[in-house]
This record gives C-alpha cells, structure tokens and sequence, in this order.
C-alpha cells in the first residue's frame, strides 16, 4: 500500500548486507510497494561509485568521484556503508519505457524547479528514461547540470545517494514525495507528523573520528556504531586529506563505549606515534581539556599535525589553533549544505 504519510515502521532483514543502511532498505520498501512488479537492480556492488562504500574506494580507487565532494565524504555513514540504489522495470528491456518515464520525468521535474528542494536533501545524481528514444536521461543534482549514462538505465532508474544522507530517514522521504508526484506543498506539510524514524546502523549524528587508548600503539577510526584498526599510511591519509578529529581514550572499556562495541578489523601493522609525539598528545588529551575549549579530548586533525610535527606548544597557541580549526571547519559544513531555497 502507498504511503499517505510519513511511517518508517520496518524490519530489517537478517542477511542484509551491513553496507546497507536502514533508510536505504525502508525506501526500497515503499518503490517495491508503489510497484509490486518491479525489481531490485542492486544496492552494495563492491566496484568504484556510489554502490560501493566510501572508505572501499578510497581504497581501491582514491579520487572517485564519489568520495570527492564534502557531502560524500563527512557524515556517519559516509565511510562503511554503501550510497546508491538500482530500481529496475522488467517490460522496460523490451522497449515498453511507459512506467520507467512516469517515474524519470517526476525526477527530473523536480530537479530543474528551483523552488522544490527535496531532491537537493539526498541525490548526488540519477539516470533513468524519460521518453521512447535510445538516450539515458539523468541529472546531476549536486552540480545541477544535465547528465546521462550506460545503456542500461534505459530500463533501470539509479538513484546516487549524498553519503552524508543515505543513512536519513526523512531525507528518503523527501525523495519518495517526488516518485509519488507529490507538490512540494504536500511533502511539507507531511513533514510534521508520522511515525519517528528509527534507530539505524550508523545513525550518529557525528562524523567519523581516529580513536586511540593512551599509551597502546593501535590507532582505530571509529563512526561510533563500529571501530577499525588502522595503519600509518591510513592514519595520515585521514590526518591530512580527510581531517579527522582524534580523541585519546583511558582503556580498552573506554575504547568500546566511545568507538563502538562491534570491532570491524584488525590491525596488521598499526600506525604508532613516536614516544615524543606520544607525550605531546597525551598530555594535551588529558590536561587541555577545560583549559582551551577541548571537549571530551577530542583534536582537529590539523591541530594533532601541529601537536606531533612542532616540538612545542603553548596553551595560548592550542587555544588559537583549535578556535582556528574549528571557524574553518564551520565554513566548510556552511558551504556544502546550501540548497535552491
């Protein structure tokens, strides 16, 4: 049956890829329900793009477009969990386009008016046929730019999810509106009801951070539901590209209640701080806090590569490094979530 409003009661498969988010899952659900005979094309794919996680293509494929701009790469689900999702019309192979263009021209409506911001709180881009020729239309909401694609999207809608939101209920919801042919009157004042969206696998609210116990030589990058170990080459590739905070942490109880109980992988060669950068850290960790701002022990990234490179530092510098990180930190958050409004 067709949502009239917001309800984001679900259930979880249990052999569900933990790639997949909730939200992801629950809005598979609802096109599944609009179009009992349609299929699912495919959430997690472990190839480049979006259908992969963020942190396996940093990995196996660094630069990739879907890890390149700040909404795909901050949020609590950028990093472990997949961001795309392939919505799949069977009669559409055999060139009968009718329910795949219903659905693509919905989407493309929505993205070129400027006074309708939903696809703006979830899309990065979509692919989909909108007509009866052989051309893949899309749209490329991020940029706001026309775009178009393989072949097979002739019979198959992609949707790319911004990775910072392919974990938001109500993100999804707003995506749905459109599918549905919703106004954008109609899905705002859906927004105020329904039933609350539940608790989801990486729902944190923080983004991702490099986590360590004091005086261990593991270093681990926690999104709070789960915590991996990592080693040097890792840990200066968040230090110095992705500018994750780092937190110290007493013990191994402090470990799991800050990290996350679930531990994902282990360390083979874990990155290690020399005994002199070790020193520095720990003591702005366990003293700064309340002297300069610290809050609970947490470090920008470029103040941690000023604490482990500069031999030393005032209170009064910290103060003026962390205040400093912390202005540019707030542009950057300002700057990437604009939307048409």
């Amino acid at each position: 049956m067709v949502l009239t409003h917001p309800d984001f009661t679900m259930t979880r498969p249990s052999g569900l890829a933990k790639e997949v988010t909730d939200a992801e899952w629950w809005f598979w659900l609802r096109l599944k329900e609009m179009e009992p005979s349609s299929q699912l094309g495919g959430i997690l794919a472990w190839k480049s793009g979006f259908h992969a996680t963020g942190d396996y293509n940093q990995k196996k494929y660094p630069g990739n477009y879907s890890v390149r701009d700040a909404p795909n790469r901050t949020g609590p689900w950028w990093q472990w969990f997949c961001a795309a999702l392939d919505w799949t019309f069977p009669e559409a192979q055999s060139g009968n386009y009718t329910r795949i263009a219903l659905y693509t021209n919905r989407l493309l409506k929505s993205a070129k008016d400027a006074s309708d911001p939903r696809l703006d709180l979830v899309l990065y881009e979509f692919f989909g046929q909108a007509d009866s020729d052989s051309h893949v239309e899309g749209y490329g909401e991020y940029k706001e730019q026309d775009s178009t694609s393989d072949p097979s999207h002739l019979w198959h809608l992609h949707f790319s999810f911004l990775r910072n939101k392919c974990g938001d209920f109500w993100a999804m919801w707003a995506l749905l509106t459109v599918l549905m042919g919703w106004t954008v009157a109609q899905w705002r004042a859906s927004t105020g009801g329904g039933t609350a969206p539940p608790a989801t696998t990486g729902d944190s609210g923080m983004t991702a951070y490099m986590i360590q116990v004091m005086g261990n030589d593991s270093v681990y990058v926690s999104d709070t539901q789960s915590y991996r170990g990592i080693d040097y080459p890792t840990f200066l590739f968040y230090r110095d590209t992705l500018k994750l905070p780092f937190t110290g942490v007493p013990d191994a109880a402090a470990l799991a209640a800050r990290g996350g109980i679930k531990v994902e992988s282990q360390i083979d060669q874990p990155m290690t701080f020399s005994a002199e950068q070790m020193t520095r850290v720990q003591q702005w960790i366990t003293e700064a806090v309340g002297k300069a701002g610290v809050a609970e022990g947490t470090i920008p990234a470029d103040v941690l590569r000023r604490l482990m490179d500069e031999e030393s530092m005032s209170a009064a510098e910290f103060a003026d490094a962390l205040a400093s990180a912390r202005d540019k930190e707030a542009a950057e958050v300002a700057a990437s979530t604009g939307s048409k409004e």
